[in-house]
């Protein structure tokens, strides 16, 4: 397939968008912020002074949104934002002079980019991964992180192949590296090993609430925090636990997560007689309460 464009017979007005823009930040912006930020630069360079209450009604969002939209452009260094008390100024930067001033402060003064070569070797292995290199922002906004976890480079880039689609990719990556050490994953082959336990648990969630009767609910953090209990801390398994259940549900109608834990506390701490009825499960539910 070959993609073509025909010549123009009328001339209608053009916008000149520069390059930088489309390759280094157009891929990672959400469909409304790209809108937001062409609208914007269209009627700036014709001297319509736009606003924000007039980018709202063209583009039919909320100003808000309008507003949402040039902070994002802001945090990405290629326009500035003067807050107001009426409505904010808002300065469309030239994407050519902040790359060179920022490439020539680089080359100006020592970093621990230039000094650190894991630095250097991280970064080439995530440019080796993306279909679009990371820029200088996003390097910087890296580099904190880097120097307080140094993991693996091949971690750091799984996490940006991983966050490559995100609105702010840098951030996602950052969080996905945080989630992953704090759960001791520190090489590949950890967190890959953290994403499978990580699976077979929401299984195991969505197993339990299905046999509560609730197949189509998202487990709460309290529902979380009772399975992951008495799977790791009382050492029941999943085929234990579901059985249970099925036995509870028979004799008392749509528990609560709260009496489940009394049971199942109760049964971990070897205290529960067979045969024992509801009467003496719903006492000693009041008792843990």
């Amino acid at each position: 397939m070959s993609i073509q464009i025909s010549t123009a017979q009328f001339d209608l007005g053009m916008t000149a968008i520069e390059n930088l823009f489309i390759e280094e930040f157009m891929p990672y912006a959400t469909g409304q912020d790209i809108k937001v930020y062409l609208l914007g630069l269209k009627l700036v360079l014709e001297e319509k002074a736009p606003t924000i209450q007039s980018l709202a009604r063209r583009l039919s969002l909320d100003p808000d949104d309008i507003l949402d939209s040039y902070r994002y452009w802001e945090n990405q260094g290629i326009i500035k934002l003067i807050e107001d008390e009426l409505e904010p100024d808002i300065f469309y930067l030239s994407i050519r002079n902040v790359y060179l001033e920022s490439n020539f402060i680089r080359k100006s003064l020592p970093t621990s980019l230039d000094a650190n070569p894991y630095l250097l070797e991280v970064f080439h292995e995530v440019d080796q991964t993306l279909p679009v290199i990371l820029s200088e922002s996003e390097r910087q906004q890296l580099i904190p992180f880097l120097q307080n976890h140094p993991v693996a480079p091949e971690m750091v880039a799984m996490a940006f192949d991983e966050a490559r689609k995100a609105r702010n990719r840098a951030t996602k990556a950052i969080n996905s590296l945080s989630y992953w050490i704090s759960h001791g994953a520190e090489t590949i082959d950890q967190v890959l090993e953290l994403k499978e336990r990580l699976n077979l648990r929401a299984m195991h969630y969505k197993q339990v609430l299905s046999s509560l009767g609730k197949p189509y609910d998202q487990p709460t953090a309290g529902d979380k925090k009772s399975i992951d209990r008495w799977l790791d801390e009382y050492g029941f398994t999943i085929d234990e636990i579901l059985s249970k259940l099925t036995d509870i549900t028979l004799r008392k109608r749509n528990p609560s997560m709260a009496y489940l834990n009394a049971v199942f506390k109760n049964e971990f701490e070897g205290a529960e007689q067979p045969g024992q009825d509801d009467t003496a499960l719903d006492e000693l539910f009041r008792k843990r309460r």
